[in-house]
């Protein structure tokens, strides 16, 4: 089995080290062990897939389409064009947006 010397580890770091490993109730040199293996395995893959039927139950009588058709009707979004590119505010039904802009020339047209 291979030996590591480390130099110059900084106080703060060493205490660190430490306590962990006192909470973990193993020994420096196990910590330290522990956690080079950890940093260096390879990360597990992930997939999407893991995801499939997670939150169903939320949805079991819904319907899908009628939901998103009242999320729509219950917002309604206002757009103002300022040269090139428009701004869109969604504000919900029934409520007030106050918004100031302040314009000033971009770098470019001084």
């Amino acid at each position: 089995m291979a030996t590591l010397n480390v130099k110059n580890l900084p106080d703060g770091l060493y205490r660190k080290l430490q306590a962990r490993a006192r909470r973990e109730r193993r020994s420096m040199a196990q910590q330290v062990t522990q956690i080079l293996s950890d940093a260096l395995e390879a990360p597990k893959e992930l997939s999407i897939l893991e995801l499939r039927g997670l939150g169903k139950e939320i949805w079991e009588g819904v319907d899908a389409a009628e939901h998103i058709r009242r999320e729509r009707d219950e917002m309604s979004t206002h757009a103002v064009k300022i040269g090139r590119d428009p701004i869109r505010v969604v504000v919900e039904k029934n409520q007030t947006c106050e918004i100031t802009l302040t314009l000033r020339p971009s770098p470019q047209q001084h």
